[in-house]
């Protein structure tokens, strides 16, 4: 065994980490060696294969936990100085103090109590205003209750009739009421009972006026004829020969309407011819006559709806329809004007007319059309006789400024 140690000495294995062996690290004693064996009973740590090889000891990448140096000696437990002795004190445990017996078990023993008495008392004492007993009222209490409420009843059957009379007195969302006042003596439009008869005359001017052929022929029915002779020769022309088919004019195909136009009274005949034109003529009494009102019944102008567009023509007297507007601008603010939408008669043409909110344009065409506010009702366009002038510097040609109502309606005032 010696030898085989030396000759390990001699041939280190460099896959073996193991000090080298000295004569003093008393490897004799290692457990499994027994001196006079051989050298094949030894007990030997199996060699490494070239996978188990470790790491170079210069490379200190792949080292892992803790390295033990090897020129360290290992003690062995008998021969360390530090061991750790334990010794024995007589072979027994020392107890501190006696033990103390437990006490004996006794059973239980059940023990019934008498309940006391329950004494009545006016006041609620202790938990008895919590959670006992009731507080009972006294008659003056109960009745006194009764009495209060008897005179709540009474009370309120005396003030029906009141409460029923508001009530009653006061209409329904939908009904109106029918007020009876003192008779005032109404305002007696002249010719206007004589107007109500009048509605074959009238029938039979607008006939005669169709058919004429020559301005002689008209003149006697053209109310204030000796003025307008000389307008009516330059404006008038006769009817197209085509158009004189036969027409039936009766009470049958037309209507008779006798109204109230700023003070005067007028009778408007409104006809539809076969070919589904309608013709309406205004007519009015003068002297003992019926006589038509030319400029209302064809709906005359100073001024052409084109040339107003344009910002031309002489708009001192224009008939046309009107309604309200939100047509504003910076040079016809809203605050100041209140704008119209006036249609021409004849067309479509279209121009914008305002008037000043405090002035009395305004306060003559708010029965009409509408004050301007918003209150959700619409208004059908109204006839209206106006005299224009151009608005302020800046305007549009087709915005003019009112300056007067002349007629409400196409009446010649």
């Amino acid at each position: 065994m010696t030898a085989l140690l030396q000759m390990k000495s001699i041939l280190p294995d460099p896959n073996n980490h193991v000090p080298p062996v000295s004569p003093g690290d008393g490897w004799d004693d290692a457990e499994g060696f027994d001196s006079n064996s051989s050298a094949t009973l030894a007990a030997l740590p199996p060699r490494r294969v070239t996978l188990d090889k470790s790491a170079s000891p210069t490379d200190t990448s792949s080292q892992v936990g803790l390295r033990i140096d090897g020129t360290l000696v290992r003690d062995e437990p008998l021969d360390s100085a530090t061991r750790l002795e334990v010794l024995e004190h007589k072979g027994s445990v020392v107890k501190l103090d006696q033990p103390v017996e437990a006490p004996p078990k006794v059973l239980a023993q059940i023990k019934f109590h008498e309940r006391p008495k329950h004494v009545k008392v006016d006041q609620l004492q202790g938990e008895g205003g919590d959670w006992g007993d009731r507080h009972r009222f006294s008659m003056r209490w109960i009745i006194g209750l009764g009495l209060g409420i008897a005179g709540l009843v009474v009370l309120s059957i005396s003030l029906l009739p009141s409460i029923n009379a508001s009530n009653a007195s006061r209409p329904g969302r939908n009904e109106k009421m029918l007020v009876v006042q003192d008779a005032v003596p109404g305002v007696v439009i002249p010719n206007l009972d004589f107007l109500i008869t009048q509605h074959s005359a009238a029938l039979a001017t607008y006939h005669r006026y169709l058919r004429a052929t020559q301005i002689t022929g008209i003149l006697p029915l053209v109310r204030d004829s000796t003025n307008l002779a000389g307008f009516l020769t330059q404006q008038w022309r006769p009817r197209d020969a085509s158009e004189n088919s036969p027409v039936n004019f009766s009470p049958d195909n037309s209507t008779w309407e006798t109204v109230e136009l700023g003070g005067k009274a007028c009778g408007i005949l409104r006809l539809e011819l076969p070919d589904s034109a309608r013709l309406t003529g205004y007519f009015i009494r003068e002297g003992e006559e019926l006589r038509m009102d030319w400029k209302a019944t064809f709906a005359y102008g100073t001024a052409t709806f084109e040339e107003l567009a344009s910002g031309n023509g002489d708009a001192t007297e224009v008939r046309g329809s009107i309604s309200r507007a939100d047509f504003y601008s910076a040079i016809w603010p809203e605050n100041e004007y209140q704008s119209y939408r006036f249609l021409s008669p004849h067309d479509d043409k279209v121009v914008w007319v305002y008037a000043r909110r405090e002035g009395p344009v305004a306060a003559s065409l708010i029965s009409s059309v509408g004050s301007g506010e918003i209150t959700g009702d619409t208004q059908p366009p109204q006839k209206v006789t106006l005299h224009l002038e151009p608005g302020p510097d800046g305007s549009s040609p087709n915005q003019w400024l009112i300056r007067e109502v002349l007629q409400i309606d196409w009446l010649t005032h």
